[in-house]
């Protein structure tokens, strides 16, 4: 009876076997096969971190089951004291032996090559470079921004002694002298006095919101930047040169337009100029952020 069912368990444990070398052997293939595409498909892993992360779990608990599974049956043969078995322990130690030492010496030097010496190809003065690029640019925008400010509160303070009509004609030649794409005079209720620009045939003008309009009556000039978000989504910078003056991020600067002595009431104005920001340094400013 025993004699039977020996070759019969040896059977099944040469199958088991060859299907364990034939299975780590297929997933060597399919790792192997996932590292060529890495190199020409990162953002497609990058998105799939965490799935990839979990396949290697599970072939790594998959491998570890198998190696418990081999060591219980090793251990159960020695207890029994069957023929073979502390040859078979020794050899099995020796396998080990020659798969973890050689296995720790990749590690180490694999790691201290990607620790050391790949960090050593990427100087850090072009790190500093990068970082330096990035606070050129937003320093460059503010400047832009802050003397957009001063020249439409300079215009502002000339308006201020001009009476609506007056300051209808002048809006244009401010236009001109500011760079901007457009200029709008406002009541106090946010109302359009007169315009010159984009919105000049605009029947319904966006209006500055009232927290804009204090924000200004009490600082006398604010300035934002805006559209510089909606930029960050683009995959080229190049993109940004073909863009449409309306479409680019712009400076918008609201200035009080302080009461004069020409109109009933003596109610305060605000002035509001819209200028759209360089494409080229658009375009330079994303391609250091990327």
């Amino acid at each position: 009876m025993n004699s039977a069912a020996t070759p019969v368990a040896k059977g099944v444990a040469r199958w088991a076997i060859g299907l364990g070398l034939v299975f780590m052997a297929g997933v060597a293939m399919v790792l192997f096969f996932v590292l060529m595409l890495a190199t020409s498909e990162g953002a497609v892993f990058e998105g799939n971190y965490t799935q990839l992360v979990l396949v290697n779990v599970a072939v790594a608990a998959v491998l570890l089951l198998v190696i418990a599974w081999l060591a219980v049956r090793l251990v159960v043969r020695l207890r029994r004291k069957r023929f073979g078995s502390r040859l078979l322990l020794k050899l099995a130690a020796i396998f080990a032996l020659v798969g973890f030492l050689p296995g720790l010496l990749i590690y180490a030097v694999s790691y201290q090559f990607v620790s050391r010496s790949i960090e050593s190809w990427f100087d850090i003065r072009v790190e500093t470079a990068l970082n330096a690029g990035l606070n050129l640019g937003r320093s460059t925008l503010d400047t832009l921004a802050a003397d957009l400010g001063g020249k439409t509160r300079a215009a502002a303070a000339e308006l201020a002694r001009s009476s609506n009509v007056a300051a209808g004609l002048a809006l244009e030649r401010w236009r001109e002298q500011l760079a901007a794409s457009d200029v709008v005079l406002w009541s106090s209720s946010a109302q359009p006095l007169a315009s010159a620009g984009e919105s000049r045939f605009d029947l319904a003008p966006v209006r500055p919101s009232a927290a804009l309009m204090r924000q200004a009556r009490q600082d006398r000039v604010v300035t934002s930047i805006e559209g510089v978000e909606e930029l960050e989504s683009l995959p080229d910078p190049g993109v940004i040169l073909g863009l449409a003056t309306k479409e680019l991020p712009r400076i918008q600067v609201l200035a009080l337009v302080s009461a004069g002595g020409f109109e009933l009431g003596n109610e305060a104005r605000f002035l509001q100029v819209t200028a759209p920001l360089p494409a080229v340094l658009l375009a330079d400013a994303m391609a250091v952020q990327l």
